[in-house]
């Protein structure tokens, strides 16, 4: 993981494994068999999951997700609830600080961003 400070905001920049290991997302309680991506912990970006995470996002923002596509054509996850280039959503246990952001990529994509 690597951070950097802009102004008083702190960018938190990690894989995506160090992402799952710190912020602990929560399983879909909407599947009804957990699947093997990210042990059933996406929500989707339709229909009663998205009004969910909607849902959630109002209330704890700071706990809300976004798995997206990157720049690289890679999978990336960002903080916060975002409609631009969504594959899904994910909900953590441990929120993300007041005055930080986050980008986690897989491990190639990394390499390239740090």
């Amino acid at each position: 993981m690597k951070s950097k400070m802009i102004g008083k905001h702190e960018q938190l920049i990690m894989t995506l494994d160090e992402f799952e290991e710190m912020f602990i997302p929560t399983p879909n309680h909407f599947l009804p068999y957990p699947d093997e991506s990210w042990r059933g912990c996406i929500f989707d970006t339709g229909g009663p999951e998205l009004d969910y995470v909607r849902e959630i996002a109002d209330t704890y923002p700071d706990h809300v997700f976004t798995l997206m596509t990157n720049d690289f054509g890679g999978i990336c996850v960002g903080d916060g609830y975002h409609l631009i280039n969504r594959l899904g959503y994910l909900i953590t246990v441990v929120p993300i600080g007041e005055n930080q952001s986050l980008y986690a990529c897989d491990e190639l994509d990394y390499e390239l961003t740090i």
